[in-house]
Order: C-alpha cells, then sequence, then structure tokens
C-alpha cells in the first residue's frame, strides 16, 4: 500500500488494493444520530446515547463557563450549544420514558435549564424504584423547580 501510494493518488492505489474507504478515518457518530439512538429501540445504543450526550453537554458547559472567549475551543463549545439547546430538550423528554436512561435525560434538562420539564422529571421520578438513578432525578428537580437566580 505504501508503495502503491506513493506513485499513485490514494484513490487509484485504493481501488487498486480493493480497499475502498479504507484509507478514510473511521469517524463517531454525529449529535444527531445520537439523538436518533437516544429514542432508539436498543436499550444498550440508547444508554451509550445518553451518556455521550450528558459529557458532550457536560463539556461544551465547561468550556463557555471557563474557557477563555475567542479560543476555538470556546467557539466550539459555543457551537455545540446552539445544537444541543436546539435538539436535546425534546429528546430528553421523550427519553424519559426509557427507565435505562430516564436520570440522565432529566439531568440534562437541568443542565440546560429547562423548567417547563419538572413536570415530567416528577412523572418519571414517581416510575423509578432504583436508588442511585432516583436520587440523581430528584437532584436534577431540585435544580428544575429552585427559584430563578438560585
Amino acid at each position: 500500500m505504501l508503495l502503491l501510494g506513493s506513485f499513485l493518488p490514494a484513490a487509484q492505489a485504493q481501488e487498486a488494493l480493493g480497499t475502498e474507504g479504507a484509507l478514510e478515518p473511521s469517524g463517531e457518530k454525529t449529535i444527531g444520530e445520537y439523538l436518533m439512538a437516544l429514542d432508539g429501540d436498543d436499550a444498550g445504543d440508547r444508554l451509550m446515547a445518553a451518556r455521550v450526550l450528558r459529557g458532550q453537554l457536560r463539556r461544551a458547559l465547561h468550556r463557555l463557563d471557563h474557557g477563555q472567549p475567542g479560543t476555538l475551543a470556546h467557539d466550539d463549545a459555543r457551537a455545540l450549544m446552539v445544537e444541543l439547546d436546539e435538539r436535546l430538550p425534546d429528546a430528553c423528554l421523550n427519553a424519559l420514558a426509557y427507565p435505562n436512561v430516564a436520570f440522565l435525560a432529566a439531568e440534562m434538562l437541568a443542565m440546560l435549564e429547562i423548567r417547563s420539564a419538572a413536570p415530567a422529571v416528577e412523572r418519571a421520578l414517581a416510575q423509578e424504584a432504583r436508588k442511585g438513578p432516583r436520587r440523581r432525578m430528584e437532584a436534577a428537580l431540585a435544580l428544575l423547580t429552585a427559584p430563578e437566580g438560585m
């Protein structure tokens, strides 16, 4: 491959070796794909999507709060937050119906400060029997129902 790659353009080298697409990076899923997986049929994919989205949200909020404005990381975080602010609340509200990700969805709604989601989080909390997720949902609900400015 290296020998062919040095004499032929990458597309021709791939074609010659029958490895079309092998030189391209595998890439990660997009935010949109994770949002679709959050409402999908596979419980494992839902859980992974919820964890990834919550991690992305936490990192973006941290970079916005603590990063230096004008840096690439700060600008990337701002761009990500625009997308998450627009698309994540509805996905999280739907995800509250799934017991394996309801607590993560409640945390994301609290992080985004979607106060109108408090009744939906309360309903999901009433269905949760596990102690750990229940505590996390209670903490999220407390943030959603706290008076403004606190």
